[in-house]
């Protein structure tokens, strides 16, 4: 590998890698280490720490991180460490905080306080851009499904309010709303919102059920087709695709009701 200084303005080109830094010293430790055999991953951390000591006014131990991820055949995953750090951040505090393995899905923070029920127009799901909980009532109430099922894919509304209720005892959710909402409390979350959802809301449950690889769900999906918003249409092929299963020419979604205008207003 050749270790180039490019002037300002002029364009750097590597066969096998670049590296880009505040500082040239800090850019060569970067690509001495991919010269020794080290991953890009490796190549960054090298750059960080020269530039601790060659930088300390613009960055150091304990200051913010943002990084892209990207591993072969893998979606790119992106790091978001910035902020401050929980000063008792032990592995034990997180896990009666979540009530989950830190190390796992259910630890993540952003799992249960950024979920995943925004519609992306390229058929993933993308999560909010707002930060809250899965236990406030208004999301519990009134915005279909229930957050911990888009994990819990097999769970029914029963299990996972007396589960929330039991971890929170704070909280405490009005059974009649819940069944009027997923139509009965031992109904699987994910199945009573797609049959009974807004047109979002059984967006979320087909994505969900498609990346659950859920096929028995395949025959409530691919109602969906005659879904009167394209949007949901879409979902549904798409999700019928993913699991395999066959896509029939649905139905003509049934037009509104026409709305008749009183003459004297």
């Amino acid at each position: 590998m050749t270790q180039t200084r490019q002037p300002a303005g002029r364009t750097a080109i590597g066969a096998r890698g670049a590296i880009a830094a505040g500082h040239p010293t800090a850019a060569l430790a970067g690509i001495r280490m991919l010269e020794q055999g080290g991953t890009a991953t490796d190549a960054c951390l090298a750059a960080a720490f020269a530039a601790w000591v060659v930088m300390p006014d613009m960055c150091g131990l304990g200051g913010d991180l943002f990084a892209v991820v990207a591993r072969p055949g893998a979606t790119p995953e992106v790091l978001n460490a910035s902020g401050r750090a929980g000063s008792g951040a032990d592995p034990e505090r997180l896990r009666r905080h979540a009530h989950h393995d830190p190390a796992g899905a259910g630890g993540s923070c952003v799992a249960c306080h950024m979920p995943r029920k925004n519609m992306g127009l390229d058929g993933v799901l993308t999560r909010y851009h707002r930060i809250g909980s899965p236990t406030e009532p208004a999301r519990v109430l009134g915005d279909r499904p229930l957050e911990c099922a888009l994990c819990h894919t097999d769970a029914s509304v029963r299990h996972l309010v007396d589960t929330m209720e039991a971890w929170w005892p704070r909280e405490r959710y009005p059974r009649q709303r819940l069944e009027e909402l997923y139509g009965s409390l031992d109904a699987n979350v994910m199945r009573a919102t797609l049959e009974r959802g807004k047109a979002h809301e059984q967006a979320v449950a087909i994505g969900t059920l498609a990346e659950a690889h859920a096929r028995d769900a395949a025959p409530l999906i691919a109602r969906q087709l005659g879904n009167e918003y394209p949007l949901v249409r879409e979902w549904a092929r798409r999700a019928l695709d993913a699991l395999g299963a066959p896509v029939s020419t649905p139905p003509p979604p049934t037009p509104a009701p026409a709305v008749e205008e009183d003459p004297e207003d």
